[in-house]
């Protein structure tokens, strides 16, 4: 069924309406969405499969098209971790019927936390379920939480679950922000434990200087990245481009060996010989493998690099992705 743009202020489609909802930004759609997902679509089932139903019920999850900070304070809006379109995607994957796409704007984010329960998930989408986690706020101000959400759902005998925050290795509380510090301080394998697959950034390979090519090891430089960046360092990485996966050393951060200071996102592509200017690949983060360091001359620069390049190859040899 896919994504579906709503409008407050029009009749929601019959098909829409009556189903289990969970709400909210879901940026990352990491590990901790997917337990609200599986118990939305656990408690679809259930309604369905009650005696005397005249019409199945759906599972929706709701967003947004934006971060409500965009336009409440945009300077201080955090970083996507995840594109629109990826969050659709994965939310799609984990098992809801279809993402229900709220246009953020003032109009939004100035309803109050009742008038959000009537207008929109009483008036709007009639729900016939509600599941979130323990710290969902919602409605101007962000008053709204679960106990006025429970509160209303109880007066209209709607079901409201509560789902416990998701927890993974060390104890660590998944969540958002958190994925998104462990990704700015270069812990890409810790982001990756909470998100439940490896991090990921799309980009446009450009023209470069070329110095990579002169010192052996040509790089995709890429440009119009609408996520977040890991931390600067040197990575392992896999690129997929064209349908196939090539293990690869990425750099963030500038030059400090030649004296640059424009932060640059580099790629060399181990075992991989071809033209990709031009080209939109989707780069995966494995491993920081150290800090950005000034070598004292090319030639150290180069042994670091073939240094790096083997324990790349070490780190990313079992891949189920990597095609070599």
């Amino acid at each position: 069924m896919g994504i579906v743009w709503v409008d407050r202020h029009q009749p929601l489609a019959t098909e829409y309406r009556g189903a289990v909802v969970t709400i909210g930004n879901f940026d990352g759609v990491h590990l901790g969405h997917a337990k609200l997902i599986s118990t939305c679509c656990q408690l679809r089932d259930k309604l369905n499969s009650e005696v005397g139903i005249s019409r199945k019920v759906k599972s929706l999850a709701i967003t947004f098209n934006d971060h409500p900070m965009t336009l409440v304070s945009p300077e201080n809006s955090p970083r996507k971790i995840t594109t629109f379109l990826q969050k659709c995607q994965y939310l799609l994957q984990f098992g809801v019927d279809s993402v229900m796409v709220l246009d953020i704007h003032e109009d939004w984010l100035s309803i109050s936390a009742t008038d959000f329960c009537e207008q929109i998930l009483g008036d709007l989408f009639d729900v016939r379920g509600i599941v979130e986690g323990p710290n969902f706020r919602f409605g101007n101000r962000r008053i709204g939480d679960l106990k006025l959400l429970n509160e209303w759902s109880n007066q209209r005998r709607v079901p409201c679950l509560e789902v416990p925050s998701a927890i993974c290795q060390d104890q660590i509380i998944i969540s958002s922000s958190r994925i998104r510090q462990a990704i700015e301080t270069g812990e890409v394998d810790i982001a990756a434990m909470m998100l439940g697959r490896s991090y990921e950034i799309r980009g446009k390979v450009v023209p470069g200087q070329k110095r990579g090519r002169t010192l052996g090891f040509p790089t995709a430089n890429l440009n119009d990245i609408e996520t977040i960046l890991p931390a600067p360092g040197i990575y392992a990485v896999e690129v997929e481009w064209n349908g196939q996966f090539y293990r690869g050393a990425a750099n963030i951060g500038n030059n400090p060996t030649f004296s640059e200071k424009e932060m640059k996102v580099e790629i060399h592509l181990l075992d991989f010989s071809g033209d990709l200017y031009g080209q939109t690949v989707r780069v995966l983060w494995l491993k920081k493998i150290r800090d950005l360091i000034t070598f004292p001359s090319k030639e150290a620069l180069i042994q670091q690099i073939s240094s790096d390049i083997q324990n790349i190859r070490a780190i990313i040899g079992k891949s189920r992705h990597s095609s070599s």
